[in-house]
């Protein structure tokens, strides 16, 4: 049982360190994320806490180009990722959005892979600037998100920043 237990510790400080809270690059599912406060609603990519939100971002570079829906999400930089809100974004989640004071930030290059769903990557905290409505009719927004931390160089091409 002893080397059961201490292998169990060894285990998760290896992988989390002493870290507490999301940890950087990894893989996390919506479900995972969402921490048991609304774990069944899966409709949308943004969620509200207290004084910060948590944004799905999907990349969607699996599917053609006529079929993505449209959306502008990219990084600009490695330190900049462009988010758009989804459409008819209620005047109280816009107000959510600006009043916030940061966002966990989680990035899905695809959607699935062989037919399996595939999690989203941890970017990171950032905070939310330069909003600006789109002039697509659909009632989204613009936000650049300043990340605390850059994307690293292995990242980049999987996160369309470099070709």
């Amino acid at each position: 049982m002893d080397d059961l237990l201490t292998y169990g510790i060894t285990r998760y400080y290896a992988d989390n360190g002493e870290e507490t809270g999301f940890k950087l690059w990894q893989n996390y599912r919506m479900d995972q994320v969402k921490l048991l406060k609304n774990p069944g609603y899966t409709a949308v990519g943004t969620y509200y806490y207290d004084d910060y939100g948590v944004i799905f971002a999907s990349l969607k570079k699996d599917l053609p180009e006529a079929d993505k829906l449209n959306y502008k999400d990219k990084f600009l930089q490695p330190d900049v990722f462009q988010w758009e809100s989804m459409a008819h974004l209620p005047v109280s989640d816009l107000a959510k959005l600006r009043a916030s004071s940061y966002a966990h930030l989680f990035i899905g290059k695809v959607s699935s892979e062989n037919g399996i769903v595939l999690p989203f990557t941890y970017v990171g905290k950032g905070t939310l600037h330069n909003c600006r409505k789109t002039e697509t009719g659909n009632g989204t927004y613009l936000f650049d998100v300043v990340m605390e931390h850059s994307l690293p160089d292995y990242l980049q091409y999987d996160f369309g920043l470099t070709k």
